[in-house]
């Protein structure tokens, strides 16, 4: 009887020690802060796939929309490496551009390599060496052209659209995309901008060229060029908002939110979730990043902010209020019933 309840606790002692070498990791690598709006929605796609499931999960933030100087843009993806291999994850999930340029692309080319799922970006996949047999993920593809049809059917006087954002490589990327679409109105210019007084001048040109403004980012406009630090991005559309004498367009929700007019908008908490179901799975079967397709986000959220809209006298249908997300931005808050935030 003594030797069978030994031989009981020795296996529990046992299968218990296995667990804890067995755990599975996840590192979970951010390029910009927590509290940026985009990146906290992909955090909580990711937050909502595992759903307190047994992983061991760390996540960084590299915080490089705030800090723009390329010192700290190359020390933070080193910080990343070392917490590669002191954690030592079985996958790596990287959300957002900088995060590849600076720490996972270069990651997934070391022989010891965990596995890395990308998400988020707005570059070609070609542009970090993806895919590759480290590497998987999923790439962004912003719904501008179907946001540019929507605002015409509303506003048919918008024949002719400046496309405005700040100088960072997330927007680089997105307008390398942008000029090889075909949209349905005449763009004035992609312009890139990296202060505060630059911007100001291109929205009061705008006034006179074009019948629409649509802001992509506006996240590492600065007060100077001389300063490091990027400004508050709300500051930089409130001032949009308050001066445009046309309709300010957006394509995320945060800009939707900070005063846009409209927007058909992409979902962080759908990268996120996404991400996250892969790389469960990557640790489930054990199967190589190689098994699993580069995919593109799909799902597209219509947004509208009705006191901007009421501001430029854009009437929207009860049909498409009922089916949109509509933001007060007075207190930035979701009041339709039917439809749930990004």
């Amino acid at each position: 009887m003594r030797q069978s309840l030994l031989h009981q606790i020795c296996l529990v002692v046992l299968f218990g020690a296995s667990t804890v070498q067995a755990q599975n990791r996840i590192l979970v690598v951010h390029s910009y802060h927590e509290g940026y709006s985009w990146t906290d929605s992909i955090q909580t796609g990711i937050n909502r796939a595992i759903n307190n499931q047994h992983y061991d999960v760390k996540v960084i933030y590299m915080d490089t929309k705030r800090r723009t100087d390329e010192h700290w843009k190359i020390q933070s993806g080193r910080n990343a490496m070392q917490v590669v291999a002191q954690f030592k994850p079985d996958v790596v999930i990287a959300s957002d551009d900088n995060a590849q340029l600076y720490f996972a692309s270069e990651l997934s080319t070391r022989q010891d390599s965990p596995r890395i799922v990308f998400c988020g970006i707005n570059g070609a996949t070609s542009d970090y060496g993806y895919p590759n047999k480290n590497a998987t993920g999923m790439v962004s593809r912003s719904h501008t052209t179907k946001t540019l049809k929507l605002a015409q059917a509303l506003a048919p006087s918008i024949r002719r659209v400046t496309f405005l954002s700040d100088d960072s490589l997330t927007s680089t990327r997105a307008y390398t995309d942008y000029r090889k679409e075909k949209f349905p109105v005449e763009v004035d210019g992609f312009y890139q901008i990296s202060n505060f007084s630059q911007w100001k001048a291109m929205v009061f040109r705008a006034n006179l060229t074009s019948d629409a403004i649509l802001v992509t980012l506006y996240h590492t406009v600065k007060w100077t060029s001389q300063d490091d630090q990027s400004m508050p991005p709300e500051e930089v559309m409130k001032w949009t908002m308050q001066n445009s004498k046309v309709p300010v367009l957006g394509v995320y929700p945060f800009t939707v939110r900070d005063g846009a007019v409209m927007g058909i908008c992409s979902s962080g908490k759908e990268h996120g979730y996404l991400a996250a179901i892969t790389a469960m799975d990557m640790i489930k079967t054990g199967r190589s990043a190689l098994r699993y397709p580069v995919n593109s986000s799909v799902e597209g959220k219509i947004m509208f902010n009705l006191q901007s809209a009421r501001q430029y006298q854009i009437k929207i249908p009860d049909h498409l209020q009922q089916m949109a997300i509509l933001i007060n931005s007075i207190n930035k808050a979701s009041i339709s019933a039917k439809a749930q935030p990004e």
